[in-house]
């Protein structure tokens, strides 16, 4: 994860307003060290939401499960050990891939954002 989407993550999930505008003004920085302004970050969004997701291998999801993990989402002790197995897991059994998956969708489910994004134009 680069610095762009850390700092997107940190202005949407704040709940605090001085660091929600701390965040975004950090977004914006590097953004436009990138080249990019407040337009071409609302069309990457738009166009990424938009985008036909593609079904993740296992292992990408163990991740994903992982990291919703550590950014506070709830695993029980028997999960936590299990996805930590899977991220290293070469071949896993079709039980332990409709596991993660059940576990994967669970933990996606929860995530059911819609973002409203206000930037402010710099002169």
């Amino acid at each position: 994860m680069d610095k762009l989407q850390k700092a997107f993550l940190l202005m949407m999930r704040s709940t605090i307003p001085g660091e929600t505008v701390a965040a975004r003004d950090a977004v914006m920085r590097l953004a436009q060290f990138e080249g990019r302004d407040a337009y071409a970050l609302a069309i990457a969004l738009v166009d990424g939401l938009e985008a036909k997701e593609e079904k993740p291998s296992t292992r990408e999801m163990a991740q994903r499960c992982w990291a919703m993990f550590l950014d506070g989402a709830y695993l029980s002790e028997k999960e936590q050990k299990f996805v930590g197995d899977m991220i290293n897991w070469r071949k896993p059994s079709e039980k332990q891939t409709a596991w993660l998956g059940t576990i994967y969708a669970r933990m996606r489910g929860g995530q059911k954002w819609i973002a409203f994004m206000i930037f402010t134009r710099r002169s």
